[in-house]
């Protein structure tokens, strides 16, 4: 009986997927990129759990500066990237809020028939991008979202492999960082 309880609790899967109301990056790197000009890049954010705020903790916000950072060094705007650049020409401050929305009942269904019963998470991450330069004044300001459905289910195994919550959601928050870009790049900010 004990054996059957941990290989049922082992095997639980889950998989995220993207809404996509986010505008597919379809040109990457921007053309024309020439980058000039050095911008420092600051990630700040916290979580809403079903009303509930708290600041991120380090590790995902690690991620979240790793994924921006790679965002903006990718698009060959920038002569350099970094989140210490020593008198930059530009600043950006990123802010990302994750709105999640977890159902507590079907949650608690779910350990107690050992993910027999599916449960969904939903989480919506919004990130404003605050551009200035190196005098401060406000270049821009933008505003980006993209929701993220992640379903925790005992036959969900190979979704685990395939679509795995955090590899989603750090291609999302690159993603979100891409989209912020090329508009910015439209609108000869950059």
């Amino acid at each position: 009986m004990l054996v059957c309880l941990v290989l049922m609790v082992a095997t639980e899967g889950c998989a995220s997927f993207r809404a996509g109301s986010l505008p597919s990056v379809s040109l990457w790197p921007p053309p024309a990129a020439n980058g000039s000009k050095s911008i420092i890049v600051v990630v700040a954010g916290k979580t809403i759990v079903n009303g509930s705020e708290r600041e991120f903790v380090s590790p995902f916000l690690d991620q979240c500066l790793e994924r921006t950072v790679a965002a903006y060094r990718e698009s060959r705007l920038f002569s350099q990237v970094n989140a210490r650049v020593p008198e930059p020409d530009l600043r950006a401050d990123v802010n990302i809020i994750d709105r999640m929305v977890v159902p507590v009942w079907l949650d608690i269904l779910a350990v107690l028939t050992f993910a027999l019963s599916p449960t969904t998470h939903m989480d919506t991450f919004v990130m404003t991008t605050t551009l200035t330069n190196q005098a401060g004044r406000l270049l821009g300001t933008f505003h980006k979202s993209e929701v993220i459905a992640t379903t925790y289910h005992l036959l969900l195994i190979v979704g685990s492999l395939t679509h795995r919550p955090d590899q989603v959601t750090k291609e999302t928050i690159y993603d979100l960082n891409r989209t912020i870009l090329l508009e910015a790049h439209a609108q000869r900010l950059l």
